[in-house]
Parts: structure tokens; sequence; C-alpha cells
């Protein structure tokens, strides 16, 4: 399983995405079939660049490694990180029926400029439920929430735990 990420220029926005071999990462990369992958699934599958992959039913060759890539965190992933062309996710039959795919829309605005955009896109998307609009900020605090939610649950599940093993251990 790999967290695939179809993208199209100018990605990134903001931040920089550097690639294993000191290279700044370049679009030109992805046409043609072309992924840019994390060391791990290199190091999963035993591959390197030059190899190919099967990602849905399309082949790509990979053509660089991820060293550093914005908005990155060390946080919760599915698998490592494929980047490959936006429309080439559609190509090779991933976002047909009982897809799980989703699809961002990212914007750049001047700082000053931030709240008045998002007023107007929400007024202009409101009573529309296939679209949501966020900004980083919002996005922030909600994993922030989100942590906390986590770090609640696993530190009751801890305890229980703990007392159930405490418990059993003098049956």
């Amino acid at each position: 399983m790999v967290e695939l990420k179809g993208i199209e220029a100018p990605f990134p926005l903001y931040g920089e995405f550097l690639l294993a071999d000191n290279r700044t990462f370049d679009h030109a990369l992805l046409a043609g079939n072309g992924a840019v992958v994390a060391p791990l699934l290199l190091e999963r599958l035993n591959l390197r660049v030059g190899d190919s992959i099967r990602i849905g039913t399309t082949d790509f060759e990979i053509r660089g490694v991820l060293a550093r890539e914005p908005g990155s965190s060390s946080g919760f992933r599915l698998g490592p990180r494929v980047y490959i062309e936006r429309a080439a996710v559609e190509t090779a039959g991933l976002t047909g029926f009982g897809s799980r795919a989703r699809r961002r829309v990212l914007l750049r605005a001047a700082p000053n400029r931030m709240e008045e955009l998002l007023v107007n896109l929400r007024a202009e998307l409101k009573g529309t439920t296939a679209a949501s609009v966020r900004s980083y900020k919002e996005s922030q605090d909600n994993l922030r929430d989100q942590f906390a939610r986590a770090e609640n649950y696993l530190s009751l599940t801890g305890w229980w735990c703990l007392c159930w093993a405490a418990s059993a251990s003098r049956m």
C-alpha cells in the first residue's frame, strides 16, 4: 500500500521539495508516467531509480527519491508516499466507482487576503455538499484536536489494559 499523490504545476505552493540526490523537484520527472517515491518504497520492494512500479493499470518509472517534501510531517501514513502527475491518477484507473480518492484544490493567497478569500469561497459554495473550504490554519487546529483525541483514547485504552492485566494476574 502506498499514499499516492497526483500533482500538477505549480505544486508546491509553499515549502521545498528536494530529492535525495540534492536536486530540486521538477515536474518534468513525472511526465510520461514518471514517479517520485519515498525511500521506504525502494527499501520495501528492493527497487532503485530507473525501475518500474505498477500503480492501478499503469507502469510508472521511478525517476527520483524524496528527501524533503512540502507539508510533510512525521505523523501517521498509510504507506510510503508516491508522486505522479494528477492526470495519470485518472488514466491508471484509480478514480472509478468505489474509489477512495480525494481531490484538493490548493490556492495561494497573500496572508492579509486569506480571510477575504475564505469568506468569498464559502459564500459561492454555500449549499454544496461536494466541496468544503479550509485554510491551513483551520487544518492545523483540526490536526491538533485529532492528536488530542488520539492521546486521550490511547491513555484511556492503556489504563484499561493495565487494569485488565493487573486483574488477570490475580487469577
